[in-house]
């Protein structure tokens, strides 16, 4: 490999392959966090930024882009990234579809026995045309998409290959738990739960479920930050937005 091949390879998994893994890590315990003003949804953008602009450095390689009209149909979870970056940018667009990060939620599964086990913290971004999506999924197709256009091989660096992400939930819990810690969320108003089950193939479906014993510590002193008793159903497995 060439020195200019291998600066190539080692700033693409600098600035997007090592960001995703380190967000993906920290998503993946049990925080507390605001749906709108927390470090996650800031390393996301930051992230969605860096990922759009291959779009730039891949035109300047191969002297020719790849059109929008092309890029939505070979690889869509590419073009949603290129419209929340320019979301991002310009705010108020003037052409194409908008996106912004509508919040981040606290995945839990609810098992046989009325147990609550928290999986992540997942990061929902809205496209104008195309509906809701998971921020980290899209991002991670389209670091693939970039590396594979490019000509960069990461297969063998973990989280990927083309398989699915295995996450493992936590123990069962009657109470959710989880730590609020000022220094990653400044701002804590709100707290998203998305309650699940398992299905007989394994997948993950909306659960209805009552009297949801849900606290929260700060990791400062590990006392109560906030603790909340849930009475409400979630039918449509929509989000519960608590506050408290």
């Amino acid at each position: 490999m060439t020195a200019e091949l291998e600066y190539k390879r080692l700033d693409f998994i600098n600035n997007l392959v090592k960001p995703w893994d380190e967000l993906h890590l920290f998503l993946l315990q049990p925080y507390s966090l605001d749906p709108q003003f927390s470090d996650p949804v800031v390393n996301a953008r930051s992230l969605a930024v860096a990922t759009a602009h291959q779009f730039d450095i891949d035109k300047n390689e191969n002297g020719e882009g790849i059109s929008d009209k092309k890029l939505k149909k070979i690889s869509p979870e590419s073009m949603r990234i290129k419209d929340l970056c320019n979301t991002i940018k310009h705010i108020k667009r003037t052409k194409g579809y908008s996106a912004k990060i509508t919040g981040v939620s606290a995945q839990v599964i609810v098992d046989g026995n009325n147990k609550f086990c928290f999986l992540k913290n997942q990061i929902i971004y809205h496209h104008g045309e195309s509906g809701e999506f998971d921020l980290l999924e899209d991002l991670r197709k389209a670091i693939l998409f970039w590396s594979n256009r490019r000509e960069i091989d990461i297969s063998m660096l973990a989280n990927w290959t083309n398989q699915e992400i295995k996450i493992f939930a936590s123990p069962p819990d009657d109470t959710i738990t989880l730590f609020h810690d000022p220094k990653v969320c400044i701002h804590q108003k709100k707290q998203r739960l998305k309650i699940f089950k398992v299905d007989c193939n394994g997948e993950l479906i909306p659960a209805n479920h009552n009297n949801i014993n849900f606290l929260v510590l700060g990791v400062d002193k590990l006392n109560p930050f906030a603790s909340i008793q849930i009475n409400k159903r979630d039918r449509n497995g929509k989000y519960l937005n608590l506050q408290g």
